[in-house]
């Protein structure tokens, strides 16, 4: 599973950008 990220920067990108949507999604409609 972390290999995957540990592949080169687009992983990491592509990872960044996830963790940025789930925040927004949590700042618009905070379910925890």
């Amino acid at each position: 599973m972390s290999a995957n990220i540990v592949m080169g920067p687009y992983d990491y990108s592509y990872a960044f950008m996830l963790l940025f949507l789930v925040m927004w999604l949590t700042t618009c409609m905070p379910r925890d």
